[in-house]
């Protein structure tokens, strides 16, 4: 077997496959320094695929990433990704620190743009001022500037930082541009998610001004004032964010709040909106499933949930609310098969974990529960709540 995979890998030399598959041939029989030089040679292939090549390290042993990385600007980067992905964000800040020197400016910003989504704002920051000593001050350099500014929650600096972008970038954009609104609307979304809601308003509103019909714009002031509890004008803008992703997560949202609140009129006005639209035909049915199962009366909700998930079987927010329908009906072995499924699909989300290990618990399945919490922690999650078991 061996002779037939090397014979394959030096014919097509220029395959990456090739040399993954003498790589993990290798590390099948525990010949380590074989398996890692085999990695290093598919990794510093030009079109080597380096995310499937951390795959198939991370089954054998992750400390091996950073012996096979190419030491290029590309390499590191798909190092720290891989680290990040296993939620190791202080390993993946210092690799792109040194892929930082490794970079021209625009990967350098791209560098820091990765920091700061992992919140690593302490290296995010050191990079910046690296940049400002080299008077690298641009708008890109400016708009990095602004985010840091908003994981801080330091609204003055982020303001002064904005108004910087706009001065800097002002012969570049149009005021009605697409280019602008979308800069906008990054900005008012991430001020939203940091619970800045009137500032995000303000940015939301702007857009507005210049594209009435913009439905990035109008989805953010739907979760503004689902947030600040106005759920009529909530509906009235999500009833126009139709066409953008996730409108329909944001009317589930506004229906669970009506709900909760005894709203009627807005829980109809969502309902008949949902009906209209054949496009949306499973969500009229889990707004209706919703509607029974705050009145109690389950059979109906049971049977809108089904329809709903005939249509959509792998959709996440139908499988978590069908999962919750069955546990409130104490059918704990019929809502174990749905959080099952969605632990499936993202095993690394607690709040899905929690829920399935609560039901493990609750049906004396200890086993699993332990299976469970076993596999949070070999991905360094913390499993606090697994500890008695």
């Amino acid at each position: 077997m061996q002779r037939l995979l090397e014979d394959v890998a030096y014919i097509y030399p220029a395959k990456d496959d090739a040399w993954l598959a003498l790589a993990m041939f290798h590390a099948t029989y525990s010949r380590v320094d074989e398996s890692i030089d085999y990695f290093k040679k598919a990794a510093e292939l030009d079109n080597a695929n380096l995310p499937l090549i951390y795959e198939r390290l991370a089954r054998l042993n992750p400390e091996y990433a950073p012996l096979v990385t190419p030491d290029t600007y590309d390499g590191l980067i798909h190092l720290a990704r891989f680290y990040s992905k296993r939620k190791d964000n202080r390993q993946a800040a210092e690799v792109l620190e040194k892929a930082f020197d490794a970079g021209i400016y625009e990967q350098q910003l791209k560098i820091i743009q990765e920091l700061l989504n992992i919140k690593e704002l302490d290296g995010a920051y050191k990079l910046l001022n690296a940049l400002q000593e080299n008077g690298k001050e641009d708008a890109a350099y400016r708009w990095l500037m602004a985010q840091y500014y908003i994981y801080r929650k330091d609204s003055r600096s982020f303001s002064n930082e904005i108004s910087a972008v706009m001065k800097l970038a002002g012969n570049k954009y149009e005021l009605n541009s697409v280019e602008y609104n979308s800069f906008i609307l990054r900005i008012a979304d991430a001020l939203l998610n940091l619970k800045m809601n009137t500032t995000a308003r303000i940015y939301y509103e702007r857009v507005i001004a210049v594209d009435y019909y913009n439905a990035h714009a109008h989805g953010g002031l739907a979760r503004y004032y689902s947030l600040e509890g106005d759920l009529q004008k909530a509906f009235a803008h999500a009833s126009r964010a139709e066409e953008r992703d996730g409108a329909h997560q944001i009317m589930l949202t506004l229906f669970k709040q009506a709900l909760a609140r005894n709203e009627q009129e807005v829980c109809e006005s969502i309902i008949d909106y949902l009906k209209e639209k054949q496009i949306t035909e499973q969500w009229g049915y889990l707004a209706k499933a919703l509607y029974y199962k705050n009145k109690g009366d389950y059979a109906p909700a049971v049977s809108f949930m089904q329809e709903a998930l005939k249509i959509e079987p792998d959709n996440d927010v139908f499988l978590r609310e069908a999962g919750s329908l069955h546990e409130l009906m104490y059918d704990y072995e019929v809502a174990i098969q749905y959080y099952e499924q969605l632990n499936a699909k993202k095993p690394a989300d607690i709040s899905i974990a929690r829920e399935l290990y609560d039901l493990y618990i609750k049906k004396a399945r200890v086993s699993d529960a332990k299976a469970l919490c076993q596999r949070l922690r070999d991905n360094n999650v913390n499993v606090w709540w697994c500890d008695g078991i």
